[in-house]
């Protein structure tokens, strides 16, 4: 028949083991993409653990620093507050002390004036005239001689 093959069967070569193609990529290896040999020295495990836990360490060193640190800038506030509040309070009381005075002598002044009051409405044949407003003597007046009115 046209086309059928005649003769033996061709003996395949043994070429040896398979080669890769020029174009596929090199076989990957773990922490070496690129291709790059191995680190000679790998990081050990444990170096790799004890140098994270110092760098987790000194964190936790820097931040207990700066909690005491806005600690004692709390406490300084709060100090500088109580005692601003202690100037607050004594200037309180000093003013409610001296309303109190004002106060006390007010009710002292209006006493005297009632008292004044009675005494002349009770004597005015002695020379006080009834009726002179109370408050200021008449200019001139020193209330050392004898002749003086009392001017209430």
């Amino acid at each position: 028949m046209p086309g059928e093959r005649t003769g033996a069967p061709k003996r395949l070569q043994d070429k040896g083991p398979r080669r890769s193609r020029p174009t596929e990529n090199p076989p990957s290896r773990v922490g070496h993409a690129s291709g790059s040999p191995p680190d000679p020295n790998p990081p050990r495990v444990m170096d790799t653990v004890s140098e994270t836990a110092r760098n987790l360490e000194s964190s936790f060193r820097l931040l207990e620093s700066r909690i005491q640190s806005l600690q004692q800038q709390v406490d300084d506030e709060r100090v500088a507050r109580v005692a601003d509040y202690d100037r607050l309070q004594q200037r309180i009381e000093g003013i409610t002390a001296q309303l109190s005075r004002r106060d006390e002598l007010r009710r002292e002044n209006q006493e005297l004036r009632a008292r004044v009051e009675q005494l002349v409405a009770e004597r005015p044949e002695e020379g006080v005239p009834v009726g002179i407003e109370l408050g200021r003597a008449p200019s001139g007046w020193t209330g050392d001689s004898p002749g003086d009115v009392i001017q209430l």
